[in-house]
């Protein structure tokens, strides 16, 4: 398989755009867990 590097750039970095995204948004979701544990104990 070839892949032509100019076509497949910005679809690649909208994917990783969007991961990116919801990596972050599971990170901010981890640390308000850890905070209302911290609240609750």
């Amino acid at each position: 398989m070839k892949l032509c590097p100019k076509r497949d750039l910005k679809p690649s970095r909208a994917f990783a755009a969007e991961m990116l995204a919801e990596h972050q948004q599971g990170i901010f979701a981890e640390i308000m867990v850890l905070r209302a544990m911290e609240v609750w104990r």
